[in-house]
């Protein structure tokens, strides 16, 4: 389930205590006066309140603009929100109040997303109470234009979605201010002295919210971390983290329970599973990795087939359901992995030691094992928990040079997996899988974290075979779940699908792709994925391929986690899961327990609507996941050219929109941005084809263009690189 809401569950039934600044706010609005003096609060107050008490409040309200000051020892009342304040107190009934979530812009207002209303609901900064990017609300409209949009007004936050900020502080003698650094949020953070845990004046911390309090009152919060003499590349990627709505500490419950698993497997234990230890194993992995979560086996049988077993760490068995342990897996759903940093979704004592399928060691798996012909038929499976020893450590780079070179440790069996993994690849692609390989991009880091440069990291053989016995094990799994019942009922299961394209999007990009000489036409939807894999095997290894790989994904549907199967369009499979990652990710940790309760109790693990609420969180939380990995990459690409202004690039536009275009650089794939009032010709942005036009010369900018252009500058802080077009290069 999303994270509960701490504040609303600790103070269920309390009254709260009134702080000074609700009192003295009381008494200013009930006298009605326009203008008071510092000294007739103190009069006034003092007992049962001391003199800093009364600033600290004055302060407060001054910050919450419910008073302006007009020096130090004069403030007068803000009209503007006592009429707020009274209008707030109208009641307002449950059944006009519209359910949403917030998506808030960069100038600070935002759009309520709702699944009960056609359009987004428009909300103004000072309507939204506070609520952030993200946060669950309750809205009421306030008004419709003539043209049907509706605006409306935060009536209740029902979810937080950030509860830690990033900011400086301001530190007074007996409390302090966290000013936030996200512009977007217009209050701060009033931190009492004995939270402040040694932070010092004007220090860049982390804040974790202890009590929301009221819109009369800031919210209370205390200092988690303290970023000290910390580089701006570790303060940036902890922010990314903060931004997105993931934790970046585990609590001392969480990290308890995890200390608390002894390093061996006791023998009641060994004695449940089957003993795998024998055949031959091993992992395939990233030269840095330190989390094997999955191992390959294979061994040939009497009647000529092969037994190949997909082994999956058990973190099952350790994360189990009602433990802080779950609940922090469950909130956190998945790993963030930024440029040079991971921020995991299990501690390390779990992920690296207790489930890490390392070499020379028994460890608990849970595995699917297959009987399979060296033409890649599967004969017959197997699903079942298992102890395991792997016999050796790959990194991709091992394996891949023992699969050209046919020599080396184990060649006859890697080479043996290879050969099948091809044919499941060949397979796949006959039925309909659509072949994105796209190059993944990767900065070289000095120890600094700072980028050096830029390489293209290429998928080869090794992690080919990975993957396809992956996909394999997923799939099998998840036809033999679909196929379950409990009673009369169907076993509610995590499905991961992906919906067919929308035809429109496809034919857009389509006409994107003619730009280029590519002529592909998906008048049939049968023949959509065929039609594509055409098309991306064309454009492999040449300019085009990175901007038209990324159309294509972007005219595609977003997959996602859900108990209502659809299927995968993506990997033409009719049933599809995650079950082989559940040391980073949260629904294969799921899947595990629904196989594992079935396999031994014949019945459901969860209910319905429980596991269904699970996977809108999942799939939510991935998406959050790879925005953080994007803004990563972006702050990465600005390091990594900040020391080249002036210097001069070919690249070709990656996008063009009425404000200028953007460039895509051809010998590292940073991209930056070309403004409009920087060219030296008037141009006119077309939508019909998205380019811009100069109605002089006839000049036209177009997607995938060739252009040379002048680093100008760059922002780290806005995350961005600005050209300068060199039109008569």
């Amino acid at each position: 389930m999303p994270v509960k809401q701490v504040d609303k569950k600790t103070n269920m039934g309390k009254k709260k205590k009134k702080t000074p600044e609700n009192v003295i706010w009381e008494f200013i609005i009930q006298r009605k006066k326009k203008k008071y003096s510092i000294k007739q609060l103190y009069d006034k107050f003092i007992p049962p309140y001391t003199l800093d008490e009364i600033d600290l409040a004055v302060k407060v309200l001054d910050k919450n603009n419910k008073i302006e000051k007009l020096s130090a020892k004069k403030f007068r009342l803000v009209e503007k929100n006592k009429n707020q304040n009274q209008s707030q107190t109208k009641k307002t009934t449950s059944d006009n109040l519209i359910k949403g979530k917030v998506d808030m812009t960069q100038h600070g207002h935002a759009f309520i997303i709702s699944e009960d209303t056609e359009n987004d609901i428009y909300i103004r900064t000072e309507n939204l109470n506070r609520a952030m990017d993200n946060d669950e609300v309750l809205v009421a409209i306030t008004k419709v234009n003539k043209r049907g949009r509706a605006e409306g007004k935060v009536i209740e936050i029902t979810q937080r979605f950030r509860t830690q900020f990033f900011g400086t502080i301001q530190k007074h003698d007996h409390y302090a201010f966290l000013i936030i650094d996200d512009p977007r949020i217009n209050f701060d953070i009033f931190i009492p002295k004995k939270n402040l845990n040694d932070a010092k004046n004007g220090e860049k911390v982390i804040v974790k919210i202890e009590d929301w309090g009221s819109l009369d009152s800031s919210p209370i919060g205390i200092v988690v971390e303290s970023m000290g003499k910390a580089g701006a590349d570790e303060v940036e990627m902890k922010t990314i983290l903060i931004e997105k709505g993931f934790n970046l500490q585990f609590s001392k419950e969480v990290m308890k329970e995890a200390d608390d698993f002894p390093d061996y497997i006791p023998e009641s234990e060994i004695s449940k599973r089957l003993d795998y230890r024998k055949p031959l194993t091993f992992t395939i992995d990233p030269a840095d990795a330190k989390d094997f979560d999955d191992a390959l086996s294979v061994q040939k049988l009497k009647n000529g087939n092969y037994e190949i077993g997909v082994h999956i760490a058990d973190v099952s068995h350790f994360v189990q359901s009602g433990t802080k342990l779950d609940d922090e897996a469950l909130e956190r759903s998945t790993s963030v992995y930024l440029v040079g940093r991971v921020c995991p979704m299990l501690p390390e004592r779990i992920s690296n030691h207790l489930c890490s399928l390392r070499p020379n060691e028994d460890r608990m798996a849970f595995s699917v094992i297959f009987e399979i012909t060296t033409k890649a038929e599967v004969k017959n499976f197997q699903i079942s928990k298992t102890i395991i020893h792997s016999d050796k450590r790959f990194t991709y780079e091992d394996a891949q040079e023992i699969i050209e070179k046919k020599k080396g440790k184990f060649a006859p069996e890697l080479n043996l997996l290879n050969e099948i993994a091809q044919l499941l690849r060949k397979n796949r692609f006959n039925e309909g899988s659509i072949n994105f390989d796209k190059p993944e991009v990767q900065f070289e880091l000095n120890e600094d974290n700072f980028p050096i440069g830029v390489k293209t990291k290429e998928r080869k053989d090794a992690h080919l075979l990975v993957e396809d016995f992956m996909l394999l094990a997923n799939k099998t799994t998840a036809r033999y779940m679909s196929k379950l019942v409990a009673g009369k009922s169907p076993i509610p299961f995590v499905y991961r699908i992906h919906d067919a394209p929308d035809l429109g999007k496809l034919e857009t990009f389509s006409a994107m792709a003619a730009k280029f000489g590519h002529h592909v036409k998906f008048s049939n939807p049968e023949q959509i994925s065929a039609s594509l894999n055409i098309l991306l095997g064309k454009i492999k290894g040449r300019k085009e391929q990175n901007i038209l790989e990324q159309l294509a994904i972007r005219s595609m549907a977003k997959a996602a986690y859900t108990t209502k199967n659809i299927g995968h369009y993506g990997l033409a499979f009719d049933f599809y899961t995650h079950f082989t990652s559940p040391i980073r990710r949260y629904p294969d940790l799921v899947v595990h327990r629904i196989i594992d309760h079935f396999l031994t109790k014949k019945e459901a693990y969860y209910e319905q609507s429980l596991l269904e609420d699970i996977c809108k969180h999942s799939s939510f939380k991935e998406r959050n996941a790879m925005q953080a990995e994007w803004e990563s990459i972006k702050y990465k690409q600005v390091q990594f050219m900040m020391n080249k202004i002036g210097e001069s690039f070919d690249g070709v536009i990656s996008g063009v929109i009425a404000r200028g275009f953007f460039v895509e650089l051809a010998e590292n794939k940073c991209e930056g941005f070309v403004d409009i009032d920087s060219l030296q010709q008037d141009f006119v942005f077309d939508t019909d084809d998205y380019s811009l036009t100069s109605p002089s010369t006839g000049q036209k900018l177009r997607l995938g263009d060739d252009v040379r252009v002048k680093l100008i500058d760059t922002s780290l802080k806005k995350r961005r690189i600005d050209f300068e077009w060199l039109m008569d290069e």
